[in-house]
C-alpha cells in the first residue's frame, strides 16, 4: 500500500512547474542567462532579465514572451536596491534568483604555447603582462557582485519562501564554470580562480543562510562548453570541433560536442522547483565530461 501511495504521490509531483514563481536572472539577455530564463517562462515563472545593456534586454524580451527587462548593474549597489525596490512594488517577492553575469579575462597564450618567447621566463612574464585592473574587474564581476546581488535581494527571496508556506524555500543559482575546479589555467589564470571564489561564496552562503533559519537554498551550475556571445553560435563550434580546429590548445569535452540549450536550462529549472527542494549548497557541473579530462 505504502509502495502504491509513493507512485501515485510521484505521478502527480510536477518536479519542474515554476507556475506562480518569480525569478530574476542577471545577465539575462543573452547566451546562458537567455537559455535559462526562456526554459524558466516555459515551465511557468514570470521572469525579470537584468543587464546594463537596455535594448539587448528589450530585443529579448521582444523574441520571448513572458521576459522583462530591467536594467541593473550589478557591480553597483545602488542600482541594485533601485531594482529590488522595483520588484517589492510590482511583485512583492522574489523566488528565484540566477547570478549569471559574469566576465572573461585575457588569455596569457604562452602559457601553453612553449615556442613563446615570454615562456622562457613565466613568472615575470606573467607580471609584465597581466593586469591587476583586470584582475579585479574579474573578481569584482565574477565573486564579488553575486554576494551584493543575493543580499540586495534576500529580503524579497525570503518573502517568496514565506508566502508558499511552511518548508518552502527560495532559491539562488550562482552560475560558476567548469573551470572553476580545473588545476589548468586553460590560458587564463584569473578567470578560474574567480570562479572558485564563486563556489566557495555559494557554499559559505547556503550554510549562514541554513544556521539562521533563512528559508533560501544556494546553489551552482557549472556550466563547460556553451554557445555565448563569447565562444560563438552552437553550429560553428561544433563544426571546429569536429575539425579540429576549435582554440588549438583547448581542452575539449570527451562528449565532442558543445552543450545544448535544455541541458543547462533543465538543471536550472531541476534547482528553482521544488524537485530540487532538498538540495542546498552544492555546484552542479554541466560539462560534457569536460572535468573528467581537464587536470
Amino acid at each position: 500500500m505504502a509502495i502504491a501511495d509513493d507512485l501515485q504521490s510521484l505521478k502527480s509531483f510536477h518536479t519542474n512547474n515554476l507556475s506562480g514563481r518569480v525569478a530574476l536572472i542577471t545577465g539575462g539577455g543573452t547566451g546562458v542567462g537567455l537559455t535559462i530564463a526562456r526554459g524558466f517562462v516555459a515551465n511557468g515563472a514570470k521572469v525579470y532579465i537584468t543587464g546594463r545593456r537596455e535594448d539587448v534586454l528589450k530585443q529579448a524580451a521582444e523574441q520571448t514572451v513572458g521576459l522583462i527587462p530591467l536594467k541593473m548593474d550589478i557591480r553597483d549597489n545602488e542600482s541594485i536596491a533601485h531594482a529590488a525596490g522595483i520588484l517589492e512594488r510590482e511583485e512583492g517577492k522574489l523566488d528565484v534568483l540566477v547570478n549569471n553575469a559574469g566576465v572573461v579575462t585575457p588569455a596569457s597564450p604562452f602559457l601553453s604555447d612553449k615556442s613563446a618567447p615570454k615562456n622562457s621566463r613565466l613568472g615575470l612574464s606573467l607580471f609584465q603582462s597581466e593586469s591587476s585592473e583586470d584582475w579585479q574587474n574579474a573578481f569584482a564581476t565574477n565573486t564579488i557582485a553575486p554576494f551584493f546581488t543575493t543580499t540586495g535581494f534576500s529580503d524579497l527571496l525570503e518573502k517568496g519562501a514565506r508566502m508558499r508556506g511552511d518548508h518552502a524555500t527560495s532559491s539562488v543559482i550562482n552560475i560558476s564554470s567548469a573551470a572553476s575546479s580545473f588545476h589548468s589555467s586553460l590560458n587564463s589564470i584569473a578567470y578560474g580562480t574567480t570562479k572558485a571564489g564563486l563556489d566557495h561564496l555559494t557554499g559559505t552562503l547556503a550554510r549562514e543562510f541554513a544556521i539562521h533559519k533563512v528559508p533560501v537554498r544556494v546553489n551552482g551550475i557549472a556550466p563547460g562548453l556553451f554557445p555565448s556571445e563569447i565562444t560563438g553560435v552552437q553550429e560553428e563550434i561544433d563544426r571546429q570541433i569536429k575539425e579540429g580546429t576549435f582554440r588549438r590548445g583547448t581542452v575539449l569535452p570527451p562528449i565532442e560536442r558543445s552543450g545544448r540549450g535544455e541541458e543547462i536550462a533543465s538543471a536550472a529549472v531541476w534547482l528553482a522547483s521544488d524537485g530540487g527542494a532538498y538540495t542546498n549548497g552544492v555546484t552542479l557541473r554541466i560539462d560534457g565530461g569536460l572535468a573528467l579530462v581537464t587536470p
